[in-house]
């Protein structure tokens, strides 16, 4: 059984350790559950910082018993559940990952500061933790674990009472990397027992009958050996192999080393308790992040709205915007703790981080969240902006042929001598002869190449929009550009053939 305790007490003599465990040493793996999705593993020092990535909704997270204190155990789990990448709080135990052939990142923190006393210092945790992850820093590609071959051993014969040839119990031994005639060529000199057990072995004088003692002596032996074998090894071979027998080869009398059946071993240590379902979205947690997803936005009108988390964006504006060198727009952001409203011009570096800046102390957030939020606005209106000037430079429609009763018919209205006096009765204006066809011919001019100008001026309320109104009516709808005001600069903004042939009516 193990058991895990955290001090929590203030004010510490200096050195005291904070985790403590009940065995020594810890053993077992924590949340092993979370291994079988392969691929990827958080390792954190304390099972304390465990527990605060996996309550934040990152369930991929194990963690070790002390910053350097990765155990046989754990890596095991790592080889068993072919773990690609593991992401470690302390960089100290990404050498035996290495080794192990497991690609390594390092999750950076404040000097000074734990997993869980990071997390406390954000309002939002979950995305604290994942902006550490995705910064963590590449620490090296794991390395290929080299393949391991069964060799065979030799052994004098021992004959038994009768006869018989004496057949050893099945005792595991340990193997050294062998040729390819393994199991054929046995007199090598890589494939005996050392010299120090041949001697032992020879000086027993084992042609001779062995009492009961003397086998469990040989035994004893042979055990002692495989224990100095394991401490010379590396730790922690790449995979397990399979387990092996001393078998006497007819005729000879030599031992040589077969695959022991498979045999059921009962775990060592009991399964730890499955963690508990939450709710909530189960969050994932790379330095490799996906494509970024696409950024929604409700459009209604000039109107654009974005929710990014519990901050709400309104903007407003854009549609003003008829060039690639400006983001000019009114931001309006909100939550539930404040509210945050200016005019700016996005594109302006200065602009941004005063909109940051103050946007951050009315919200209530970090100014490293406004920062990436007023970036991802930017590039959702960047794609409405060229939505809409895209949309603005298309040609429209070609307007509606004429067919040829009606070319008939205009051709006939053309030569009638009283064409004049036609047009000025179809005016809904009374009086204002004279301008009225001085209009009417300046809308006719569109079609030539170089059309005519005019400006009705007269004194307030006498009529100048109704005349211009008259005026218009006699020309297409797909041939008239009208607007309430205008600059002389906007024109620069307008596609050089947006007023081809067209009639364009500013009213003021």
């Amino acid at each position: 059984m193990g058991m895990y305790g955290r001090k929590i007490t203030p004010h510490l003599r200096k050195g005291t350790p904070l985790h403590m465990h009940l065995s020594d040493p810890p053993r077992g793996v924590w949340n092993v559950e979370a291994f079988r999705a392969g691929g990827e593993m958080i390792v954190c020092p304390g099972l304390w910082d465990a527990l605060t990535f996996w309550n934040a909704g990152y369930r991929n997270v194990t963690c070790t018993f002390g910053p350097d204190a990765l155990t046989d155990d754990q890596l095991a789990a790592f080889r068993e559940y072919s773990i690609l990448r593991a992401l470690v709080v302390s960089a100290s135990i990404a050498p035996k990952l290495l080794a192990a052939g497991i690609d390594c990142y390092h999750i950076n923190l404040p000097p000074g500061i734990d997993v869980n006393a990071y997390a406390l210092q954000s309002d939002d945790p979950p995305k604290a933790l994942g902006a550490i992850i995705r910064r963590a820093e590449w620490l090296g590609k794991g390395q290929s674990a080299a393949p391991a071959a069964v060799p065979v051993v030799d052994v004098p014969p021992a004959a038994e009472p009768g006869g018989q040839i004496a057949q050893l119990p099945a005792v595991p031994v340990e193997t050294e990397p062998a040729g390819p005639d393994v199991g054929n060529d046995l007199d090598g000199p890589d494939d005996r027992l050392d010299d120090d057990l041949a001697d032992d072995l020879a000086d027993d004088d084992l042609d001779d009958d062995l009492d009961d003692e003397g086998w469990e002596e040989l035994e004893e032996e042979a055990e002692s050996l495989d224990e100095d074998e394991e401490a010379d090894e590396l730790p922690s071979p790449p995979a397990p192999l399979p387990p092996t027998m001393l078998r006497t080869v007819p005729g000879d009398g030599r031992l040589d080393a077969i695959a022991a059946p498979p045999v059921a071993v009962p775990p060592t240590d009991a399964a730890p308790p499955a963690l508990p379902p939450v709710s909530g979205p189960i969050l994932s947690a790379s330095p490799l992040p996906p494509a970024p997803p696409e950024i929604e936005a409700e459009v209604s009108g000039d109107e654009v709205t974005m929710q990014l988390g519990h901050r709400r964006y309104r903007i407003r504006g854009l549609s003003k915007n008829l060039a690639f060198d400006q983001m000019k727009v009114n931001i309006l952001a909100t939550t539930d703790k404040g509210m945050f409203v200016d005019t700016l011009d996005i594109y302006v570096a200065r602009h941004r981080r005063q909109f940051v800046s103050q946007a951050a102390t009315e919200l209530g957030v970090e100014e490293e969240t406004v920062k990436k939020d007023l970036g991802r606005v930017l590039l959702k209106l960047e794609e409405l902006q060229d939505q809409q000037i895209t949309q603005m430079m298309e040609p429209n429609e070609p307007p509606p042929l004429m067919t040829a009763e009606q070319k008939d018919e205009a051709l006939r209205m053309l030569r009638d001598p009283k064409l004049l006096e036609r047009i000025v009765a179809d005016f809904d204006v009374v009086g204002e002869t004279t301008n009225k066809l001085v209009g009417y011919l300046a809308a006719i001019s569109r079609k030539l190449d170089q059309p005519l100008a005019i400006i009705i001026q007269s004194s307030s309320a006498a009529g100048k929009t109704s005349l211009m109104e008259a005026i218009l009516s006699f020309v297409p709808p797909e041939d008239q550009v009208k607007y309430s005001a205008m600059t002389g600069q906007s024109l620069f903004y307008m596609g050089e053939t947006d007023l081809k042939h067209k009639v364009l009516a500013i009213v003021e």
